[in-house]
């Protein structure tokens, strides 16, 4: 059973931020490092220290041979069973780090031959150049570290939705700025007494972005787009062996013959990435680069996959539905989480991590992250310095959905300037039953100045253009254009 299901959620997949996780069985989805490492939101930003601090005080421990230390360090990884996410090897839960699996970790971490050559400088590099090192230690270890995060993220979620939450658990996670773990504790819910803690879709895969075998696809296109240091790499390897670099008429790899003559010769993916990696040091920067920069997340089809029972998800039938229930000439009760749903189902990851900020009447008000890569939503961001380093603050947008019609008086009692500093937001968006048009007209300038007055009826061509093909990029285009329209 999911746990929309047991919850009475009533959403689909493509409504919910967050993987809508077994409640007995694990899914075969991990945490991927690189997701982390890519997504600009703040969760993530968070995410990205703690991960950072942590892996790169475990490898300056393990350089200097302090090992009675690094094992202490790594002594709360334990494998985590609140996620419901790995592999479950017929239990009911996953088999990542296991019992001895910290100690196991960094034995393996400190035997390879990617840390004695100084090419680990990060967890995506661990997982794909470490022998024994793969997705379901390293999604493990993730989810122990930000721990804290997950539990406040299950929070915002149980009470977008009305989930109860009658757990109480204590946990440690890894304190980024104070260099140390710190002990925590959370309500959060339960089934047959066990907590559950959910995870943003946007973190997940099933395979690592970061991976040997994509890595040596990834140095045969160089090779064929003329990289000479690869291709020298390449024909040493080989020259070894005696063999020749298997070429075409057009002078081509062979991909599938060099692949195979190099299986025989680095005995092992990993081996090889590691071999190409050593050719030149700025090979696996170049990859990291590529992969963040062509990093996606998972499809709520591919997620759903991952079900015992999946079922077909339409994003048609799910806009008509939403369409059907916001459009009604009366209000509903669903209304303000249809808006939600619509905007998730559509716009993710565009817009995500949605959560509840408070409510008056029939208007309630959200915060979703910001993920815009340009236009007026991307203006809107921050930087501050902290130091020598100058952060990025990307700020929420501000969600309003008014379940009647929105006039004049209606605006005043909503005070949204007081809403957009209190949340500290960037922007808001309007949704309402409809809106006057006097009121109307005044859309235009307000949405220079990040706030945007939809009724419903402009609301739903907007959630058909984000799910329509490069929907994303049209959609950024629709807010430009609400910005500049005179």
């Amino acid at each position: 059973m999911k746990f929309s299901e047991h919850f009475q959620i009533n959403r689909t997949q493509l409504e919910l931020d967050f993987v809508d996780r077994q409640l007995r069985n694990d899914l075969r989805l991990f945490i991927d490092p690189l997701r982390i490492a890519t997504e600009s939101d703040l969760f993530s930003r968070e995410c990205k220290a703690i991960v950072r601090s942590f892996f790169q005080k475990v490898v300056d421990l393990a350089r200097a041979e302090k090992d009675s230390e690094a094992l202490l360090l790594l002594a709360p990884l334990t494998e985590p069973r609140e996620t419901g996410l790995g592999w479950s090897n017929g239990s009911d839960h996953g088999s990542g780090l296991g019992n001895e699996g910290a100690v196991d970790f960094y034995n393996k971490l400190k035997k390879s031959k990617a840390l004695q050559t100084g090419m680990i400088e990060d967890i995506e590099v661990t997982a794909m150049l470490v022998h024994g090192i793969d997705k379901d230690i390293i999604s493990d270890m993730l989810t122990k570290l930000i721990m804290n995060l997950l539990c406040q993220y299950t929070a915002s979620q149980c009470v977008l939705w009305g989930v109860p939450m009658k757990h109480n658990k204590s946990y440690k996670s890894w304190n980024a700025s104070k260099a140390e773990w710190v002990d925590h504790s959370a309500q959060l819910p339960e089934y047959a007494g066990e907590p559950l803690v959910l995870v943003p879709k946007a973190l997940v895969c099933h395979r690592l972005s970061m991976d040997a075998n994509k890595f040596t696809t990834f140095v045969m296109d160089q090779i064929d787009q003329g990289d000479p240091r690869m291709g020298v790499r390449l024909a040493e390897l080989l020259r070894d062996r005696d063999l020749d670099v298997p070429r075409n008429k057009k002078g081509k790899l062979i991909r599938q013959k060099s692949r195979e003559l190099l299986k025989d010769i680095a005995k092992g993916s990993k081996n090889l990435a590691l071999e190409f990696a050593q050719g030149d040091n700025n090979i696996l920067k170049k990859y990291r680069e590529n992969q963040r920069k062509n990093s996606e997340c998972m499809t709520d089809s591919s997620i759903e996959a991952k079900q015992p029972n999946p079922k077909p998800l339409n994003i048609t039938d799910t806009l008509n539905e939403i369409r059907g229930r916001t459009s009604s000439a009366s209000p509903h009760s669903d209304f303000h989480l249809d808006v939600i749903a619509g905007i998730t189902a559509s716009l993710h990851p565009l817009f995500k991590q949605p959560s509840k900020f408070c409510e008056q009447e029939d208007t309630e008000v959200f915060t979703v992250s910001n993920a815009a890569s340009r236009g007026v939503l991307y203006k809107a961001r921050k930087f501050e310095q902290n130091g020598t380093n100058t952060i990025e603050r990307r700020p929420n947008l501000l969600i309003v959905t008014i379940n009647e019609h929105l006039d004049g008086k209606k605006w005043k009692s909503i005070n949204i300037q007081q809403l957009l500093a209190d949340s500290q937001s960037g922007g808001a968006l309007l949704v309402a039953k409809s809106v006057s048009k006097s009121f109307m007209s005044l859309q235009n300038a307000r949405g220079r100045t990040g706030i945007y007055i939809l009724d419903t009826e402009t609301f739903n061509d907007l959630l058909d253009i984000g799910s329509g093909e490069d929907g994303i990029a049209l959609a950024i285009d629709v807010f430009e254009e609400l910005s500049t329209i005179s």
